[in-house]
């Protein structure tokens, strides 16, 4: 069984609009709910063999923010300048391309794209992932390269907004 975590960068910045898209970091905002949504995760018992994230900064942060909320070292965490500015099929591609000896993956981008793939790849339909959304997908197989369309289950669906149930 393979797992994929998608996960949308927590709220960016826009105080300063004169920079280059890549360089937006995270609200303040996103500094709460990140570490949130790191919590949730680790109650869910959500651990990850690799966390690979798009360059840009804000979804760095993000990922940083979620490992130390988890306790992960960050040496799981891995840049792939090819989950930023991409779309559905180049981030199924990238999943395809996954080493096998990973079961359990968590990918930090952006939307569309992360909308996009979850519905493409799960069984519950997402109108939209907010951000630090997480989208968890889990397929029946042994092999990346074998995940596709509509082979996915979808595992959870949570985001900071969403009303948690009473423990």
């Amino acid at each position: 069984m393979k797992t994929a975590y998608l996960i949308r960068h927590a709220k960016s910045s826009r105080a300063d609009s004169s920079g280059a898209d890549i360089e937006r970091p995270i609200a303040d905002r996103g500094r709460r709910d990140a570490p949130r949504m790191g919590r949730r995760l680790v109650e869910r018992g959500v651990r990850f063999d690799a966390l690979y994230t798009s360059p840009a900064v804000r979804a760095r942060q993000t990922a940083e923010l979620l490992l130390d909320s988890m306790s992960v070292e960050r040496n799981v965490m891995r840049t792939a300048r090819e989950l930023y500015a991409t779309d559905a099929d180049s981030l199924l591609a990238f999943l395809r391309r996954l080493p096998d000896s990973l079961d359990s993956v968590a990918l930090v981008i952006h939307n569309p794209e992360t909308t996009d793939i979850a519905n493409r790849l799960g069984t519950e339909s997402v109108e939209n992932v907010p951000t630090c959304g997480v989208c968890a997908l889990g397929f029946a197989v042994e092999r990346w390269a074998d995940i596709d369309e509509a082979t996915g289950r979808t595992l959870f669906f949570d985001f900071p907004k969403k009303e948690q149930p009473e423990k």
